[in-house]
Protein backbone atom coordinates (compact mmCIF):
# COMPACT_ATOMS: atom_id res chain seq x y z
CA UNK A 1 0.00 0.00 0.00
CA UNK A 2 2.70 2.62 0.47
CA UNK A 3 3.89 2.49 -3.60
CA UNK A 4 3.24 5.70 -5.56
CA UNK A 5 0.66 3.97 -7.45
CA UNK A 6 -1.29 1.54 -5.07
CA UNK A 7 -4.89 2.03 -6.46
CA UNK A 8 -4.28 3.39 -9.59
CA UNK A 9 -5.57 1.62 -12.87
CA UNK A 10 -2.77 0.84 -15.23
CA UNK A 11 -2.53 -0.47 -18.56
CA UNK A 12 -0.76 -4.09 -18.89
CA UNK A 13 2.80 -2.73 -20.03
CA UNK A 14 2.86 -6.10 -21.64
CA UNK A 15 0.13 -5.35 -24.08
CA UNK A 16 1.02 -1.68 -24.46
CA UNK A 17 4.31 -2.65 -25.83
CA UNK A 18 3.07 -5.21 -28.43
CA UNK A 19 0.86 -2.05 -29.51
CA UNK A 20 3.44 0.52 -29.73
CA UNK A 21 6.13 -1.87 -31.42
CA UNK A 22 3.12 -2.28 -34.60
CA UNK A 23 3.25 1.27 -35.61
CA UNK A 24 5.77 3.89 -36.32
CA UNK A 25 4.11 6.98 -35.51
CA UNK A 26 6.52 9.21 -36.49
CA UNK A 27 6.94 7.37 -40.33
CA UNK A 28 4.57 10.33 -41.96
CA UNK A 29 6.80 13.37 -40.22
CA UNK A 30 8.97 15.03 -43.01
CA UNK A 31 12.05 16.30 -41.51
CA UNK A 32 12.89 19.05 -44.27
CA UNK A 33 15.47 20.81 -42.20
CA UNK A 34 18.77 19.74 -40.00
CA UNK A 35 17.16 21.48 -37.03
CA UNK A 36 13.72 19.78 -37.62
CA UNK A 37 15.20 16.15 -37.30
CA UNK A 38 17.05 17.30 -34.46
CA UNK A 39 13.37 18.15 -32.70
CA UNK A 40 11.86 14.76 -34.50
CA UNK A 41 14.69 12.77 -32.79
CA UNK A 42 14.25 14.50 -29.58
CA UNK A 43 10.64 13.46 -30.13
CA UNK A 44 10.95 10.07 -30.82
CA UNK A 45 13.48 9.59 -27.74
CA UNK A 46 10.78 10.87 -25.53
CA UNK A 47 8.35 8.75 -27.01
CA UNK A 48 10.48 5.62 -26.37
CA UNK A 49 12.13 7.23 -23.15
CA UNK A 50 10.05 9.24 -21.23
CA UNK A 51 12.00 11.53 -19.35
CA UNK A 52 12.39 15.52 -18.24
CA UNK A 53 10.58 17.95 -20.49
CA UNK A 54 10.42 18.39 -24.31
CA UNK A 55 9.13 22.29 -25.71
CA UNK A 56 8.40 22.38 -29.56
CA UNK A 57 8.16 25.35 -30.02
CA UNK A 58 7.51 27.49 -34.04
CA UNK A 59 5.27 29.25 -35.78
CA UNK A 60 1.41 28.26 -36.67
CA UNK A 61 1.38 24.95 -38.95
CA UNK A 62 5.00 24.50 -37.90
CA UNK A 63 3.98 20.50 -37.51
CA UNK A 64 4.13 20.83 -33.14
CA UNK A 65 1.03 19.12 -32.41
CA UNK A 66 1.93 16.78 -35.48
CA UNK A 67 5.15 15.92 -33.71
CA UNK A 68 3.20 15.82 -30.13
CA UNK A 69 0.55 13.41 -31.22
CA UNK A 70 3.60 10.75 -32.45
CA UNK A 71 4.81 11.28 -28.86
CA UNK A 72 1.54 10.56 -27.15
CA UNK A 73 -0.04 8.19 -29.87
CA UNK A 74 3.18 6.05 -28.63
CA UNK A 75 2.97 6.54 -25.73
CA UNK A 76 -1.11 4.99 -25.86
CA UNK A 77 -0.38 2.57 -28.36
CA UNK A 78 -3.24 4.15 -30.59
CA UNK A 79 -3.88 6.98 -32.38
CA UNK A 80 -4.45 10.09 -29.40
CA UNK A 81 -4.66 13.88 -30.32
CA UNK A 82 -3.13 15.69 -27.54
CA UNK A 83 -5.35 18.55 -25.63
CA UNK A 84 -5.10 21.85 -25.58
CA UNK A 85 -4.33 24.16 -22.87
CA UNK A 86 -7.70 26.18 -23.61
CA UNK A 87 -9.40 22.42 -23.18
CA UNK A 88 -7.61 21.35 -20.22
CA UNK A 89 -8.97 24.56 -18.56
CA UNK A 90 -12.42 24.40 -19.59
CA UNK A 91 -12.62 20.64 -18.32
CA UNK A 92 -10.89 21.58 -15.57
CA UNK A 93 -13.75 24.43 -15.31
CA UNK A 94 -16.73 22.63 -16.23
CA UNK A 95 -16.14 20.10 -12.98
CA UNK A 96 -14.88 23.20 -10.41
CA UNK A 97 -17.73 22.43 -8.58
CA UNK A 98 -18.07 18.68 -8.32
CA UNK A 99 -17.23 17.66 -4.94
CA UNK A 100 -14.95 15.03 -7.07
CA UNK A 101 -12.82 18.61 -8.48
CA UNK A 102 -9.65 18.32 -7.01
CA UNK A 103 -9.53 14.48 -7.74
CA UNK A 104 -10.04 14.84 -11.18
CA UNK A 105 -7.21 18.22 -11.17
CA UNK A 106 -5.09 15.90 -9.26
CA UNK A 107 -5.36 13.30 -12.07
CA UNK A 108 -3.66 15.47 -14.53
CA UNK A 109 -0.60 16.46 -12.37
CA UNK A 110 -0.10 13.00 -11.42
CA UNK A 111 -0.12 11.63 -14.83
CA UNK A 112 2.62 9.42 -15.74
CA UNK A 113 3.12 11.55 -18.44
CA UNK A 114 1.67 14.55 -19.60
CA UNK A 115 1.09 16.12 -23.18
CA UNK A 116 -0.45 20.43 -23.52
CA UNK A 117 -0.84 21.68 -27.04
CA UNK A 118 -0.65 25.24 -27.82
CA UNK A 119 -0.01 26.84 -24.25
CA UNK A 120 -0.12 30.26 -24.71
CA UNK A 121 -2.87 30.52 -26.95
CA UNK A 122 -5.74 30.36 -24.56
CA UNK A 123 -7.61 32.94 -22.84
CA UNK A 124 -6.45 33.09 -18.97
CA UNK A 125 -8.04 34.11 -16.19
CA UNK A 126 -6.66 35.19 -12.72
CA UNK A 127 -8.22 31.83 -11.83
CA UNK A 128 -6.75 29.86 -15.00
CA UNK A 129 -3.58 31.54 -14.44
CA UNK A 130 -3.40 29.63 -10.75
CA UNK A 131 -4.45 26.00 -11.90
CA UNK A 132 -1.82 26.03 -14.99
CA UNK A 133 0.71 27.61 -12.60
CA UNK A 134 -0.09 24.91 -10.07
CA UNK A 135 -0.14 21.69 -12.65
CA UNK A 136 3.30 23.26 -14.46
CA UNK A 137 4.91 23.83 -11.00
CA UNK A 138 3.78 20.05 -9.81
CA UNK A 139 5.50 18.50 -12.75
CA UNK A 140 8.38 20.34 -12.68
CA UNK A 141 9.18 19.90 -9.26
CA UNK A 142 8.73 16.10 -9.88
CA UNK A 143 11.02 16.21 -12.99
CA UNK A 144 7.56 14.10 -14.46
CA UNK A 145 7.68 13.52 -18.53
CA UNK A 146 5.97 16.32 -20.18
CA UNK A 147 5.18 17.47 -23.43
CA UNK A 148 4.27 21.18 -24.39
CA UNK A 149 3.75 23.19 -27.86
CA UNK A 150 3.70 27.09 -27.99
CA UNK A 151 4.65 29.51 -30.78
CA UNK A 152 4.92 31.81 -28.13
CA UNK A 153 8.64 32.68 -26.60
CA UNK A 154 9.63 33.43 -23.18
CA UNK A 155 8.73 36.96 -23.66
CA UNK A 156 5.37 36.63 -25.38
CA UNK A 157 4.24 34.03 -23.00
CA UNK A 158 5.41 35.71 -19.83
CA UNK A 159 3.16 38.97 -21.22
CA UNK A 160 0.62 36.71 -21.54
CA UNK A 161 0.49 34.11 -18.54
CA UNK A 162 3.38 35.74 -16.42
CA UNK A 163 7.14 35.25 -15.54
CA UNK A 164 6.30 31.67 -13.12
CA UNK A 165 4.68 29.95 -15.64
CA UNK A 166 7.05 31.23 -18.94
CA UNK A 167 10.05 30.43 -17.05
CA UNK A 168 8.79 26.56 -15.83
CA UNK A 169 8.34 26.19 -19.43
CA UNK A 170 11.90 27.74 -21.36
CA UNK A 171 13.67 27.21 -18.00
CA UNK A 172 17.36 25.93 -19.19
CA UNK A 173 19.27 25.90 -16.19
CA UNK A 174 17.79 23.14 -13.80
CA UNK A 175 18.38 20.28 -16.92
CA UNK A 176 15.48 19.07 -17.42
CA UNK A 177 13.36 21.24 -19.72
CA UNK A 178 14.77 21.13 -23.49
CA UNK A 179 13.31 23.64 -26.07
CA UNK A 180 13.43 23.14 -29.73
CA UNK A 181 12.37 25.72 -32.64
CA UNK A 182 10.51 24.58 -35.84
CA UNK A 183 12.19 26.63 -38.25
CA UNK A 184 10.10 26.07 -41.43
CA UNK A 185 6.99 27.94 -42.61
CA UNK A 186 3.67 26.74 -41.98
CA UNK A 187 2.98 22.95 -43.50
CA UNK A 188 -0.64 24.22 -44.18
CA UNK A 189 -1.74 24.88 -47.53
CA UNK A 190 -2.83 28.41 -48.69
CA UNK A 191 -2.04 29.56 -44.80
CA UNK A 192 0.75 32.04 -44.53
CA UNK A 193 3.40 31.18 -41.66
CA UNK A 194 3.03 33.11 -38.60
CA UNK A 195 6.88 33.61 -37.54
CA UNK A 196 8.00 33.84 -33.82
CA UNK A 197 9.39 36.83 -32.94
CA UNK A 198 13.15 37.13 -31.21
CA UNK A 199 13.22 33.61 -31.45
CA UNK A 200 15.58 32.23 -28.72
Amino acid sequence: VEHPRFGQVIPCPVCVEGRRAAIDWFRDITTPTEQYARAVNLAKQMAQTPSGWLVLQGGVGAGKTTIAKAILSHWRGRETHPETTAEWLGYWRSRVTEEAFEVAFMGRWEATTAVLDDIGRERLTEWGVERLGTFLNYRYARRLPTVLTTNCNEHTLSSHAGEAIADRVFDRHAGLVRVVTLDVNSFRTNEPSEPLPHLI
